[in-house]
């Protein structure tokens, strides 16, 4: 159940993000969020105070998602929401390494929110590699401007990013039970 929809993210979100994630601030902003499985550069958009603008212009187009796309599909059995945005910069032969994204999302040591979907959004068009592959579905998508593509986050999901000689910008968030948190001590 992996879902791609073609030019779904507004020209004047897209252009709003480019205005306001610079290299500079890409640069400035310390990376909270650790590398994880990735090269390239990551910026939380959600916890960056002068990216708060964004950040709701962002919510508003993600909530619409949900509404019309996500909870129709994936139908989740309780009120949800989404985890924030995370933009990714992959430059010229970075890449991302095979992984499922994984139910949880660490909130902090002792906490974490239950996912049930992925969310990433495509800004811009890569001609040469870039690609997103699901080894297990044995499907591929190319980065391609506008394009958002909607997946579980299960094991069964795996996913890795080819190199390209090009950049590599995305948005992602996961959606995530509301008021459902998994305990690490009891």
């Amino acid at each position: 159940m992996i879902f791609s929809i073609q030019n779904a993210i507004p020209k004047q979100l897209l252009e709003d993000i480019r205005h306001s994630v610079t290299d500079e601030l890409l640069i400035s902003v310390p990376n909270t969020l650790g590398a994880y499985n990735r090269a390239g550069e990551t910026l939380n958009i959600s916890a960056t105070p002068e990216l708060s603008q964004l950040d709701a212009k962002i919510c508003g187009f993600i909530t619409d998602l949900s509404t019309k796309f996500i909870v129709p599909r994936f139908r989740p059995q309780y009120p949800s929401g989404d985890s924030g945005y995370e933009f990714h910069r992959y430059g010229p032969g970075d890449m991302c390494l095979v992984h499922a994204d994984g139910e949880l999302a660490f909130e902090n040591n002792s906490t974490s929110l239950l996912r049930y979907a992925t969310v990433i959004l495509h800004l811009n068009t890569v001609k040469e590699g870039g690609k997103t592959v699901f080894p297990n579905q044995n499907k591929s998508f190319p980065t391609e401007e506008g394009q958002v593509l909607i997946f579980p986050p299960y094991g069964g999901y795996q996913h890795y990013v080819t190199p390209s000689p090009e950049k590599r910008d995305i948005l992602m968030t996961w959606m995530v039970y509301n008021n459902i948190t998994v305990s690490k001590n009891p």
